[in-house]
């Protein structure tokens, strides 16, 4: 989507070409189709491409100010810099959240075998 389609599908964005600490030209060196947009619905920074095909946002700035926390963001966050490094985070992640999930089912199986366990002591106390 264009800064034009962007500005007439949202009234509320105004484009943000430059500031004191030139974070938007900046950005455009880690990807030349970034520009910066200020949301005055929420208030906030947004960091668009012009690459992107329907929704053209790839990240609301988390800071209140454009500065270089921004572009650190913008590294941290791009796949151009970091592809590979980002892929292997989600991975470690998933593999985390799978762990996680066994050993939970691990202890509600156990649970499950004790009780078990309990019910039939119980039935051949009573035989």
């Amino acid at each position: 989507m264009t800064k034009d389609e962007l500005l007439l599908r949202f009234p509320y964005y105004s484009i943000v070409n430059t500031n004191v600490f030139h974070i938007p030209e900046r950005l455009k060196e880690i990807d030349s189709s970034y520009f910066v947009v200020r949301n005055h619905k929420t208030k906030k920074f947004e960091v668009h491409s012009s690459e992107n095909i329907g929704f053209s946002r790839c990240f609301v700035v988390p800071f209140e100010e454009l500065d270089v926390r921004t572009i650190d963001y913008a590294k941290e966050t791009y796949v151009g810099y970091r592809g590979k490094e980002i892929f292997t985070e989600i991975d470690r992640h998933n593999q985390k959240l799978e762990e996680s999930e066994r050993r939970k089912m691990k202890d509600d199986y156990y649970v499950r075998a004790l009780e078990s366990r309990n019910l039939f002591k119980e039935d051949a106390f009573y035989l």
